[in-house]
């Protein structure tokens, strides 16, 4: 009999129910919640992961898996309109599987994810580990209306109501940055949302959690995100502790270490376009 990763649980309440997407058949749609920071017309790819990873995480399986493995491509900006969402096994397997999951926009492919999943065993539980059992860095008090951006823009991302986020500090170049981050709205409306899916969702802030540049003059989207999950991610609050490299020739780099209140639960890396803000007064 196969397993289903995850079960979509459904709750009522306001909050639940106003979610990042809502679903229709094979469609998702993006609500404000989804818009990102770089064009009002084009979704967050915080937004995009966390849908993608639904896709994977919900596929049935022929035992007990989970995601080790989630790696995100951003094909071309991902549009604020309704998208299709599918997703394939492409390598089945009772101990290992291999899914693919991807949007279309009008046929077009807009972003992807290939994900990695690996037979689970409590069981194993019992035997002597070898996690990482380091406590996380202290949280900060909670800030309620605490944006994500130094951008000088005309609006207001929608993904930033989306989530909480808390920066520890402004890193220089070459040094350390420090967020705590927690995915405040559901990914799916009417649905509670997965704690891999809620880790997918907030693992797009390990591109920028240390970068230096100055954003009134730089932008620096991430292209695609990768996510190594050490082990099933616990309670709602997550901590990206990271730092951001930017070559000479317009290319960047971020890895981060995230954390959840046990400790170390994932790693995260992400590869920068770094490109000059032309300008306007010209």
């Amino acid at each position: 009999m196969p397993y289903a990763a995850r079960p979509m649980e459904k709750e009522s309440g306001d909050e639940i129910n106003d979610g990042v997407y809502s679903e229709d058949g094979e469609w998702v749609v993006p609500s404000n919640y989804a818009q990102g920071p770089w064009n009002p017309d084009h979704q967050n790819g915080g937004a995009v992961a966390g849908i993608l990873a639904r896709a994977v995480d919900i596929q049935e399986s022929p035992s007990p898996m989970r995601i080790a493995r989630l790696t995100i491509d951003l094909m071309r900006p991902v549009p604020m309109r309704p998208l299709k969402c599918r997703a394939q096994i492409v390598r089945g397997g009772r101990r290992i599987q291999v899914v693919d999951a991807w949007l279309e926009d009008e046929g077009v492919l807009v972003a992807r994810t290939s994900a990695l999943r690996i037979r689970s065993n409590s069981a194993l539980a019992q035997n002597p580990g070898f996690a990482d059992e380091t406590p996380p860095p202290p949280r900060p008090p909670v800030e309620p209306g605490a944006r994500a951006t130094r951008r000088k823009i005309s609006y207001l991302p929608g993904w930033l109501r989306a989530v909480n986020y808390q920066k520890m500090g402004l890193a220089q170049p070459g040094e350390e940055g420090r967020c705590w981050v927690r995915l405040q709205r559901p990914i799916v409306s009417g649905e509670l949302t997965q704690p891999v899916v809620r880790l997918a969702a907030i693992s797009d802030f390990s591109s920028g959690v240390a970068n230096a540049l100055d954003l009134g003059r730089w932008v620096s989207p991430n292209a695609d995100l990768s996510l190594n999950i050490l082990r099933e991610p616990e309670g709602d609050w997550f901590c990206i502790e990271g730092r951001t490299d930017i070559s000479n020739d317009g290319v960047g780099q971020s890895s981060a270490r995230i954390y959840d209140d046990r400790g170390p639960c994932a790693r995260g890396s992400a590869s920068l376009l770094v490109d000059r803000i032309p300008d306007q007064s010209k």
